[in-house]
């Protein structure tokens, strides 16, 4: 009797124990997601703060979109506001896909921001802008750009990309 009522309590004790690691198991998968989404409304508020001054400016929206076509065409200073500009975004898209590779974000969170560099770095003076301003990225960076301007699967379009501009 005093045996059986032993391999009962640790019976009980044994489904206590994987009843324990379930619902731990299910806290750290809830856990996972709940972080990830943290990551996720952080790099946007990143990215959106970065493209802040091509919203409110339309003169600097006009000028980035003018870059993308003819690079050449841009007198020095305002060569200078293209470059911090694109740096800024593009930077922080690199964040983004540099968390993407560590796990840290999921792939649909990604994929607008693989669309937004394909659109702009294909674009003749995107394309001239990344060759001369890629060491400005990490080296990660640079090889996770240069596949997303060759990935034909990736489709998009920059803002203002491809528009004619007078």
């Amino acid at each position: 009797m005093l045996e059986t009522l032993g391999n009962l309590g640790e019976f009980v004790g044994a489904v206590g124990v994987i009843l324990s690691l379930l619902y731990l198991s299910w806290e750290v998968r809830r856990n996972t997601k709940i972080q990830l989404r943290s990551n996720h409304r952080a790099l946007q508020e990143e990215l959106h703060a970065s493209v802040r001054p091509a919203v409110e400016s339309l003169e600097l929206a006009n000028l980035v979109s003018c870059a993308m076509e003819n690079l050449e065409a841009l007198k020095p200073g305002e060569r200078y506001q293209v470059d911090l500009y694109m740096m800024s975004w593009l930077q922080n898209a690199e964040l983004a896909l540099l968390d993407r590779v560590d796990g840290l974000l999921t792939a649909e969170t990604v994929e607008p921001y693989q669309a937004a560099i394909a659109g702009h770095l294909r674009s003749p003076g995107g394309r001239q802008w990344w060759g001369e301003r890629r060491h400005w990225f990490t080296g990660r960076g640079q090889g996770l750009i240069d596949g997303i301007i060759e990935d034909v699967d990736i489709s998009g379009q920059g803002a203002g990309v491809g528009l004619n501009h007078g």
